[in-house]
C-alpha cells in the first residue's frame, strides 16, 4: 500500500492528476473512435457447384475460380477492412471427388474468412467433409446441423475488423436435403433454425457490434427470418441460387445472393456507425472472359484440366467403369497423412477412371485392427506399413507401394470382370424430347463407357426394329413406336420415363453382370415386326372406319341439318309412311352422294400415291391437319361445356347453313316431293362437305395408305357412309314413332361436348396413323 506521506507529497499529487487526465482523455478518444463510421467490404459467393472454369454459354461465358481469386485479392488490397464469405454448396450435386478436391483447394487458397455448410457439401460423404474441414484455413459454420450429436461446424465465428467485432452465424434448413442420398439424411440431425437463433442471439449480441447470417435456408425463408430476427444486419443467402442485382431490404436487414455456378461475385460496401449500417453500395460482378486470373488458383484449377485431358486420351478408356466394381478394402489411421493422401486423393482419382467399391476400415477401432491382423495372416503378408489395401489376392502396404502397383492390379481385375454396357436409343427428327434425351446420353457417356446405338424411327428399318424391341420386351401397344425410347439391359424407358438417375441405376446393373440386351431374341422378333405393325393398323382399320362414319354422322353440323329436315317435313304436314318415305329417300341421296364423292377422291389419291414422294407429302400434311382439327375439337369441347355452341370453330358457316335450309325448303315443296327429297339430299350433301369432310377426307387417305385396306377400299367406304346416315335413319324412326324433334334437338345440344371429345380422339388417332404411314 502506498505510504500516505509519499502520496501527500506535492509532486506525487501532480502526477496523479496528470494520470487521471490522461486516462480520461484516452477514454474519450476510444469512445469517439467507436462512434466514427467504418467502411467495411463484404465479398460474397454461393452455390459454386464445383464450377472450376467459365460456363460454355454461347456468346456470354461467365465464371472461373481463378478470376474470382483475382477480384478477391484486388478488393482486399483496396480496403483492408474486408470479409470474404460463402453461403455453401461448394461442391457439385453429383459425385466427382477429384473435381471437388480441386474446388476446395482453390477456395482454400483465396483466404475465405468463413463458409456455411450446404447440402451438396456432403456429396462425397462425411469422411471427405471431415478431411477438408481439417485442411481448411477457414471455419465452416452451421449452428443447427449435427451428426451423432456433434455439430459438423462451428455455430458461429467472430472476427474483429478495425474497431468493430462482426459475428457470423450459419444455418441450414432440413428441406434443402430433399434430394440428398438416404444414408446422408439418416445420419444428420437438423434442429429448427428459429429455436437455435433464439438461443444464440443474446450470446452473440453481447460480444459483437454487427451480425451477419450465412444462410442455407432458401430465399423465401430468409425473408421470413429477416422479419423475425431484425438483429441481423446482413443475410448472405444460399441454396436457391437466386441472383439479386440489388439487395432485398427487409426492415433494417439486407439480403444478398450472387446467382449460381460461380458465374458472378458479390461485393457489398457498407458504412457502419454505432452498430448500424448507415450507407451501402452493392455490386454483382460477372466473371467475364476479359478479366485477369490469379496465377496460384489458375495452377490449382489446371490440375483438374490436365487430369481430364489424360483421362480422355488414356488407352484404358474403353475399360473405364466396365463390369462389376473392383472391391478394395483399405485400412487407415485417423492422423496418418499417407492414409489421407491415398483415401481422399489417390483412390478418388482412380474411381473416376475405374468402377471401384471401396470399404474404409479405421484401425482406431480395435475391431478393425484385429480384422487387419486376421487378413494379413490369411494372405501371409504381415507387418505392412499403413495404409494397407486388400484387392483380389494381393496385399499392398504403404503409400509408395500402393501408388506404384494399385492401378496395374485394378486393370487386371477389370479385364476379368468387364461387361460392356449397351444402350439402344430410338429417336425421331424434330422431336424435342429426343433432343433432350441426346444431351442426357452425352452426360452418361462422360460417366460410363457406353456403347450407344441410335435408330431413327422415321425410317422403315428403325420403325421395324423398335417394334421388334416392343415385342421382345412385351410392351403394351400404347408404348410401342414412340420416340424417344431407350433400352438398357432388360429395361425399357419411353418418353417421360426417361430419367437420368433411373438410367444410371440400370447402367450399373448391366455393368454388374445382371442384365444384357438379348439380340438373338430381338432378331427373331424382327421377322414379325412388320406384320405386327400392320395388324395394329388393320385392327384400327375396320373399327376406325366404322367409328369415324358414326361420329361424322352425329357431329353437330350434320345432325343440325337432320333435325331441320325432319322438322320442316313435319311443318309441311308430312306424317306417317309419307314422312318415312321422304326421309329414307333423302338419306339414300346423302348416302349415294357421299359414296360417289369418296370413290372419286379415293381413285384420285390412288393415282397420286403412285408417286412416292408426293404421297408422303399428302399423308404427312393430312396427318398434321388431323392434329389441328383435334386441337380445334378440344377447344370446341370446352366451349360446348359452357353452352357457347355458336362460338365453336368446327361447324358450318352461317352462309352455308342458310343455303342448306333454303335448298330443303325449295326442293321439298315440289309436287313430286319424293324427287324433291332426293334432290335435297344431293344438294345438302355437297354443301355439308365443308364440315363433314374434315373427318371423311383423312379417313379416305388413311384407307388408301394401308396395303391390306386398299383391297377392301370400296367396302370400307360403303360401311363408312352406312354409319354416316345411321343417325339420320334413327331420327326418322324416332319421329315416326312419335318423338318430338324439339326434344331430339335439345338432347343433341346436351350431347355436343361428348361428340366433340370423341371427334378429338378420332382426329388424334387418324393423325398418328397418317404420320406413321407417311414417314414409313
Amino acid at each position: 500500500m502506498l505510504d500516505m506521506e509519499v502520496w501527500g507529497h506535492p509532486e506525487m499529487r501532480k502526477l496523479g492528476v496528470v494520470s487521471a487526465l490522461l486516462i480520461l482523455c484516452f477514454g474519450n478518444l476510444f469512445a469517439t473512435a467507436k462512434r466514427e463510421p467504418l467502411n467495411l467490404t463484404i465479398i460474397y459467393s454461393n452455390s459454386t457447384n464445383s464450377a472450376l472454369e467459365a460456363c460454355r454459354c454461347p456468346g456470354n461465358p461467365l465464371g472461373g475460380l481463378a478470376k474470382r481469386a483475382y477480384l478477391v485479392k484486388k478488393f482486399k488490397t483496396e480496403n483492408p477492412y474486408t470479409l470474404l464469405l460463402d453461403s455453401g454448396d461448394m461442391f457439385s450435386p453429383y459425385k466427382n471427388p477429384v473435381k471437388d478436391s480441386v474446388c476446395f483447394d482453390a477456395m482454400n487458397e483465396m483466404g475465405y474468412d468463413c463458409i456455411a455448410i450446404g447440402d451438396q457439401d456432403f456429396v462425397e460423404g462425411f469422411d471427405f467433409f471431415s478431411y477438408i474441414s481439417e485442411k481448411a484455413n477457414f471455419p465452416f459454420v452451421c449452428a443447427n446441423l449435427k451428426r451423432k450429436g456433434k455439430l459438423l461446424g462451428r455455430p458461429y465465428f467472430i472476427k474483429e475488423i478495425g474497431r468493430i467485432k462482426v459475428g457470423i452465424l450459419g444455418l441450414v434448413h432440413k428441406d434443402c436435403f430433399i434430394f440428398s442420398k438416404k444414408e446422408i439424411k439418416e445420419e444428420l440431425e437438423i434442429e429448427p433454425p428459429d429455436s437455435i437463433i433464439s438461443l444464440l442471439l443474446p450470446e452473440l449480441e453481447s460480444q459483437c457490434d454487427i451480425l451477419i447470417l450465412l444462410s442455407h435456408l432458401g430465399y423465401e425463408k430468409e425473408i421470413e427470418f429477416a422479419q423475425k430476427f431484425p438483429q441481423f444486419s446482413i443475410i448472405v443467402g444460399g441454396h436457391t441460387q437466386k441472383l439479386l442485382l440489388e439487395p432485398k431490404s427487409v426492415g433494417s436487414t439486407l439480403i444478398v445472393e450472387a446467382g449460381r455456378n460461380g458465374e458472378r461475385l458479390g461485393k457489398l460496401d457498407i458504412t457502419i456507425r454505432g452498430g448500424k449500417i448507415i450507407d451501402y453500395k452493392n455490386e454483382i460482378i460477372p466473371l467475364t472472359p476479359e478479366l485477369n486470373e490469379d496465377e496460384e488458383v489458375a495452377k490449382i484449377v489446371e490440375r483438374y484440366t490436365n487430369y481430364e485431358k489424360e483421362r480422355r486420351k488414356s488407352p484404358t478408356k474403353s475399360k473405364i467403369k466396365k463390369g462389376k466394381p473392383v472391391e478394395i478394402m483399405i485400412f487407415t489411421a485417423k492422423d496418418c497423412e499417407h492414409c489421407s493422401e491415398i483415401l481422399y486423393n489417390f483412390l478418388p482419382t482412380l474411381n473416376t477412371r475405374y468402377r471401384l467399391s471401396i470399404v474404409n476400415c479405421s484401425i482406431d477401432d480395435p475391431k478393425n485392427y484385429r480384422k487387419l491382423i486376421e487378413l494379413e495372416e490369411k494372405f501371409n503378408d504381415k507387418d505392412n506399413e499403413i495404409p494397407v489395401i486388400f484387392i483380389g489376392d494381393r496385399v499392398l502396404g504403404g503409400e509408395i507401394e500402393i501408388k506404384r502397383d494399385l492401378e496395374r492390379i485394378i486393370r487386371s481385375e477389370k479385364r476379368r470382370l468387364a461387361i460392356d454396357p449397351e444402350v439402344v436409343y430410338f429417336y425421331e427428327a424434330g422431336c424435342r424430347g429426343c433432343d433432350r434425351a441426346v444431351y442426357m446420353l452425352n452426360a452418361l457417356k462422360s460417366d460410363y463407357p457406353l456403347t450407344v446405338k441410335s435408330y431413327d424411327i422415321g425410317t422403315k428399318e428403325g420403325k421395324e426394329l423398335l417394334e421388334a424391341f416392343g415385342l421382345a420386351y412385351d410392351l403394351p401397344p400404347e408404348k410401342r413406336l414412340i420416340a424417344p425410347s431407350i433400352f438398357i439391359g432388360k429395361r425399357c424407358f419411353v418418353d417421360k420415363e426417361i430419367d437420368y438417375r433411373r438410367l444410371c441405376k440400370n447402367i450399373e446393373e448391366v455393368m454388374s453382370g445382371k442384365e444384357e440386351i438379348d439380340w438373338n431374341l430381338i432378331e427373331r422378333k424382327k421377322q414379325h415386326a412388320a406384320e405386327s405393325i400392320l395388324q395394329r393398323f388393320e385392327s384400327f382399320g375396320i373399327f376406325g372406319v366404322l367409328g369415324a362414319g358414326l361420329i361424322d354422322g352425329v357431329n353437330p353440323c350434320a345432325f343440325a341439318t337432320i333435325v331441320f329436315f325432319i322438322s320442316y317435313l313435319a311443318f309441311l304436314g308430312r306424317k306417317g309412311k309419307e314422312l318415312l318415305g321422304v326421309g329414307f329417300l333423302f338419306a339414300f341421296a346423302v348416302f349415294i352422294t357421299y359414296f360417289a364423292v369418296g370413290l372419286g377422291v379415293y381413285n384420285f389419291l390412288k393415282f397420286l400415291t403412285e408417286m412416292k414422294f408426293l404421297s408422303k407429302i399428302i399423308f404427312i400434311a393430312t396427318g398434321a391437319l388431323a392434329f389441328v382439327f383435334a386441337a380445334m375439337s378440344i377447344g370446341d369441347y370446352f366451349k360446348a361445356k359452357k353452352g357457347k355452341l355458336n362460338e365453336m370453330r368446327l361447324q358450318l358457316p352461317k352462309l352455308l347453313k342458310k343455303q342448306i335450309h333454303s335448298s330443303i325448303r325449295k326442293t321439298t315443296r315440289y309436287k313430286t316431293f319424293l324427287v324433291g327429297a332426293f334432290v335435297a339430299g344431293i344438294l345438302v350433301s355437297v354443301l355439308e362437305l365443308a364440315c363433314t369432310g374434315q373427318v371423311y377426307l383423312p379417313t379416305i387417305i388413311f384407307v388408301s395408305g394401308v396395303p391390306s385396306l386398299k383391297a377392301k377400299a370400296v367396302s370400307y367406304l360403303f360401311l363408312y357412309n352406312l354409319m354416316f346416315i345411321a343417325p339420320l335413319v334413327g331420327v326418322l324412326i324416332l319421329t315416326y314413332l312419335g318423338a318430338n324433334t324439339l326434344d331430339i334437338s335439345k338432347f343433341t345440344e346436351k350431347s355436343v361436348p361428348k361428340i366433340k371429345l370423341l371427334l378429338a380422339i378420332l382426329f388424334f388417332a387418324l393423325g398418328i396413323s397418317l404420320l406413321l404411314i407417311g414417314l414409313g
